[in-house]
């Protein structure tokens, strides 16, 4: 099964990149649904961590705060918990304008999941 497929970097050891039992619940089982939340992640998903990019970039606190927040719903409906922990500090980080130093490490980490997520779920769609 291509989603439960494991990356090799230490965060993502032994544990599924992503999988669908919380958006299977969500929609109750309408695979249409599925398909079209699976397609918005596609399109929606690269631009959001484009921004959040270029505000770590930039230590634009109030956007990081407010794109790692929207981002973590959606991470948690593709049960992408590998990032939870990572996007929590990121936004933490944002409000207490602390530990900057850890804010680039973090943007990496989340990058290369979603990176990898999506091309999982672009071959798949």
């Amino acid at each position: 099964d291509w989603s439960s497929d494991v990356c090799s970097s230490d965060l993502m050891k032994n544990q599924p990149l992503y999988d669908f039992h919380r958006l299977e619940a969500i929609g109750q089982g309408n695979k249409a649904f599925e398909k079209k939340m699976i397609q918005l992640f596609i399109d929606q998903v690269p631009p959001l961590l484009e921004e959040l990019k270029a505000a770590c970039a930039k230590r634009d606190f109030h956007t990081i705060h407010a794109k790692a927040h929207t981002l973590k719903p959606t991470l948690h409906n593709f049960s992408i918990d590998i990032l939870s922990e990572q996007v929590r500090e990121l936004e933490s980080i944002a409000l207490t304008q602390t530990s900057t130093d850890r804010i680039d490490q973090l943007m990496q980490a989340i990058s290369e999941v979603i990176g990898k997520v999506l091309t999982k779920l672009k071959a798949s769609s």
